[in-house]
């Protein structure tokens, strides 16, 4: 049984806006609810739903400032299906940036799906991840 490892993404200490983008091989038809949240009160900040189709990606701009994001969570689930009949393997990727820096969480946000129903059957693949922002002080740790 695996065990659940959070992943976190380090926020660089500015106001520079945050962007989110969901991506996914040109064939690969997906659909995403996400929740920005509070994890102790459980109470949601943003929240949106999306669609990507035909390779084209879907940016959301965070109304929260990233000052405000230390701590908060993101979650999501996304479902998707295959617009060819003979491709079921693929990748759906989330890409998180603050103004032009590409932000590396400390888990990969690339998911190898090996099993994408075509969309004309009567199901989709589905999976859900969630990652914790902080902001990146700088700070060194030392033992």
């Amino acid at each position: 049984m695996e065990s659940h490892q959070e992943r976190y993404c380090f926020l660089e200490g500015t106001n520079v806006g945050l962007a989110l983008a969901l991506k996914a091989d040109d064939f690969i038809v997906a659909g995403a609810d996400f929740k920005l949240f509070d994890p102790d009160t459980k109470m949601v900040i943003e929240e949106w739903k999306t669609t990507i189709d035909k390779g084209e990606p879907s940016i959301y701009r965070f109304k929260t400032k990233p000052l405000e994001l230390s701590k908060k969570k993101l979650s999501w689930q996304i479902v998707c299906c295959s617009s060819k009949d003979n491709a079921y393997e693929g990748h759906v990727m989330i890409a998180v940036s603050q103004g032009n820096n590409a932000l590396k969480p400390t888990k990969p946000l690339k998911y190898n799906i090996t099993n994408i129903p075509p969309c004309g059957m009567d199901g989709t693949e589905s999976f859900k991840g969630s990652m914790i922002f902080i902001h990146n002080t700088g700070e060194k740790f030392v033992d």
